[in-house]
Formats: structure tokens, C-alpha cells, sequence
């Protein structure tokens, strides 16, 4: 079992219902989101499980998912803290990630207010005004060319923001090397006493919008 951070520890608020588990099996690039399930009874299809869903204090892996943790060394496990979603990817189906929460994603132009435009899901703002830096833009779009355009206003995958404890979501990779603090998933990822990285283990998928 690995221990679920304070409040003061990370310094910043943390809701336990926003914690997700994450596994990236060796050889692939994206990770497959672990199931909560509702504790030690209910891990006939693997994942994770808090010691009390109501006020947690700890996160421990099904037996089968910790048994593939241990098989698969060169894999990536990580806890993502505190938010509902970083990506697109992390909603289900039909919304889109804005400022970490799943919302409604807009299909046309006539979804979003006046002076936007539907772009990949979300509501951006109209580009054309004349401009000389980008602060001479609304907020999301960038000076090109002496006029406001969109560009790269969306975080992908790719670009994910992958710790620092300020940040919305924190997330711990497991790792073989001794770290300091409650992070240290290395010294205690499941019951058995994990010291290994990653888990393929029964991973749940969202519904994902395709950008």
C-alpha cells in the first residue's frame, strides 16, 4: 500500500475522489487508467483500492494487479493527485478538459458565446484582431503575423505536466532509487512490499473524444 499525502504535505487542497492511478506497461507510450475498485472484496478484476473511501489514508493495489507490477520491471505506474482531468483524453466521451474539470465539449460555433469559435471541442476566442506581442490578444490566442490566431492552446498527452507539488495534479512515478517523503511508491506500491515499477493489470478506459 503506498499512503495518501495530507493537505500540508503537498500544500494545497487534496479530494481523494479525483485520484487516479495510472499504468504504463513496457513497450507503449500512453497510460492505461487503473479501476477504483471498492475495496479488498471487489478486486476480482484487479486495480486499486483506498483502506477507507471516506476519509483515506492509504491506496493499495489488487492482488493480481501487484502480482503484474512485480512482472513487468521496465513499466511506469504513477498516482495522479487532485484533478479531474489534465488532457482531453482523461474525460469521457462528449466533454473536453478545461482547468482540470470535464465539461460539455461544443460541436459547432452556435455552442459558444459571441466573440468565440468551436475549435476541437472548445470554446476559444474569434481570432482576427490586429496585434503587435501577445498580449495584445485575448486569452488563448497568440500574435502571428500582426493578427491574433489560434495556436497550440491545447496540452496533449504528450505534453502532460508530469509533477511538481503546486501543480494541480501531483503525480509520484515508482522508481527503483530510495526518494524522500510519501512519495517513495518504490518502498511500498502493494501489500506484499512492492519494490518494482508498473502494472498492466485490468486497466479501466475512458471514452475518449478523438481531437
Amino acid at each position: 500500500s503506498f499512503p495518501v499525502p495530507a493537505s500540508t504535505e503537498m500544500g494545497k487542497d487534496i479530494d481523494p475522489r479525483l485520484v487516479r492511478v495510472e499504468y504504463t506497461p513496457s513497450g507503449q507510450s500512453s497510460p492505461d487508467l487503473l479501476d477504483n475498485t471498492s475495496g479488498a472484496n471487489d478486486c476480482a478484476s484487479g486495480g486499486w483500492y483506498y483502506d477507507d473511501p471516506q476519509a483515506p489514508t492509504s491506496i493499495t493495489l489488487c492482488p493480481d494487479t501487484c502480482s503484474q507490477v512485480q512482472s513487468d520491471e521496465q513499466a511506469r505506474l504513477q498516482i495522479a493527485l487532485g484533478c479531474e482531468c489534465e488532457t482531453d483524453p482523461d474525460c469521457p466521451m462528449g466533454t473536453v478538459c478545461e482547468n482540470n474539470k470535464c465539461i460539455d465539449a461544443c460541436f459547432e460555433d452556435a455552442d459558444c458565446p459571441g466573440g468565440f469559435i468551436c475549435l476541437e471541442g472548445h470554446c476559444v476566442p474569434e481570432p482576427g484582431d490586429p496585434c503587435t506581442t501577445d498580449t495584445d490578444c485575448p486569452q488563448g490566442l497568440v500574435c502571428v503575423g500582426g493578427q491574433c490566431s489560434i495556436s497550440g492552446i491545447f496540452v496533449g498527452p504528450e505534453e502532460a505536466v508530469q509533477g511538481g507539488a503546486f501543480n494541480c495534479s501531483y503525480r509520484a512515478a515508482t522508481t527503483d532509487q530510495p526518494k524522500p517523503s510519501w512519495w517513495a511508491l518504490g518502498l511500498a506500491l502493494c501489500a506484499l512490499g512492492l519494490r518494482r515499477r508498473g502494472s498492466r493489470a485490468h486497466p479501466r478506459r475512458h471514452g475518449r473524444r478523438t481531437s
